[in-house]
């Protein structure tokens, strides 16, 4: 497990080498759920924590965390212009922080003057893609959106019912 106080987000600097960025928990960070019971003095499983209980919640969490979100980012348009409206994300580093200190947003190049943008973030800041990203507008307007990875980033399309480009406000689940 990492450091006391640490989650897997921020690393884990007791293993050899030091993982210095964020990774989802395994069997090893929890002694590969091979704690047991002492044979001499074997805990009351009415009132006192067990191994079996232990293991049990150590792959609770193991599971979970390749579910849950790594961040998610809300996007919106102002004057034309996309930004970067809220954010929740997982490491440590991104708490306290402005939206841009952590995510950037532009207009994706060569894509199309409405609709298409890219929000990037810095390098290994975040644990590895599992899953693709989960995009969904913001809003009532009738659209289709479509969500993809790029390199350290995603890139998110937005557009009309007729397929044209469209800046609508949006929200994507990195995972």
């Amino acid at each position: 497990m990492p450091a006391a106080g640490q989650s897997t987000f921020d690393g884990n600097p007791y293993t050899s080498p030091p993982i210095t960025t964020p990774y989802r928990p395994g069997d090893p960070d929890f002694n590969g759920r091979s704690l047991v019971d002492s044979q001499v003095n074997p805990p009351d499983p009415g009132s006192m924590v067990t191994a079996n209980l232990l293991n049990g919640e150590a792959a609770e969490i193991i599971a979970l965390r390749r579910l849950i979100h790594s961040a998610t980012v809300s996007a919106k348009y102002v004057a034309g212009s996309p930004l970067v409206d809220s954010f929740a994300a997982g490491p440590s580093s991104f708490h306290a922080q402005v939206p841009t200190a952590q995510f950037s947003i532009a207009r994706t190049g060569g894509g199309a003057a409405a609709g298409d943008v890219t929000i990037t973030w810095p390098a290994n800041s975040l644990p590895p893609n599992l899953t693709k990203p989960h995009a969904t507008p913001n809003g009532v307007v009738p659209c289709m959106i479509a969500v993809d990875y790029v390199t350290n980033g995603v890139r998110v399309v937005t557009q009309d019912k007729n397929g044209n480009g469209i800046d609508i406000p949006f929200t994507v689940n990195i995972r």
